[in-house]
């Protein structure tokens, strides 16, 4: 089985849908917890996932299928600076074949493919070593796939994650943390530069599902499950509210463009890097 190591993060190109049920990034980061009938854990050695009856549809969709499947520390860095100024790049990976198990080294994603079992609900992922945060199953694209998240762990094929699942509150940060830049992006795009804001900002809401209230002053913040806008004049601002409570916002007052979210550092983009 080939063994990849992803030391940046994924990278997904984010296309707002005709229309949704759910918000952009409910569509791209398909996360799954126990509330959905996912159980992810960290078994002795291993990632474990079970799936219970909550997500009985969902197992049969991938049961007795070929999958790429991946678990990584996205939240560690792999660089070291030292002293004089230089920089020391570590990590990397490794595959035991007397196991079939692989073991990444360090921060970032370590990924395989590998056939999922036609019954039993219950998969055990082939990495070893340190607890990881975040694990993820994909599968072949789709042309009915509008907006996705491809991990490219299949060669000469675009895949999609189907299942997205965090191990340790790190990993729970990292995809809350990335499902917040993808419905900020949305926005941003939307209202940033258009001639008319409020108009923009309505279709964009009423076709991707984002759930958006007006913030009373430009300074202000929405709460954790909202995007924020503040329109006033010349003065525009996106904000949103991660976890943790820290406020993350995209500015432009008139031509002065600022922000405090370094994917936006420079310019509003569509591209995001996620868990």
């Amino acid at each position: 089985m080939p063994f990849r190591c992803l030391f940046l993060s994924l990278l997904v190109s984010i296309v707002v849908a005709p229309a949704a049920e759910a918000s952009i990034a409910d569509q791209v980061l398909p996360f799954k917890d126990a509330g959905d009938g996912v159980e992810a854990v960290m078994g002795k050695r291993t990632p474990v996932l079970r799936f219970g009856p909550g997500a009985a549809k969902l197992y049969r969709g991938l049961a007795g299928r070929k999958v790429s499947v991946g678990c990584g520390r996205p939240g560690i860095s792999n660089s070291t600076t030292n002293a004089d100024g230089s920089v020391t790049v570590s990590g990397g990976g490794s595959f035991d074949p007397n196991t079939g198990l692989h073991e990444l080294h360090g921060g970032g994603y370590a990924g395989t493919d590998m056939r999922l079992p036609r019954s039993g609900a219950r998969v055990r992922l082939p990495f070893t070593g340190a607890p990881y945060d975040v694990c993820f199953i994909a599968t072949p694209a789709r042309r009915s796939d509008s907006d996705c998240l491809d991990p490219s762990f299949l060669d000469q094929q675009a895949t999609c994650v189907r299942v997205l699942v965090a191990l340790t509150d790190a990993g729970r940060a990292q995809v809350d943390y990335r499902a917040r830049m993808i419905n900020l992006d949305a926005i941003v795009d939307y209202v940033g530069w258009a001639q008319d804001p409020a108009r923009r900002l309505a279709e964009v809401t009423r076709t991707a599902g984002l759930d958006v209230v007006a913030l009373d002053a430009p300074d202000a913040a929405p709460a954790p499950d909202k995007t924020g806008v503040y329109l006033n004049g010349t003065t525009r601002v996106v904000a949103i509210t991660l976890l943790d409570g820290t406020r993350k916002y995209v500015r432009w007052d008139g031509d002065v463009y600022s922000t405090n979210v370094t994917e936006f550092a420079g310019s509003s983009e569509e591209s995001l890097r996620l868990p």
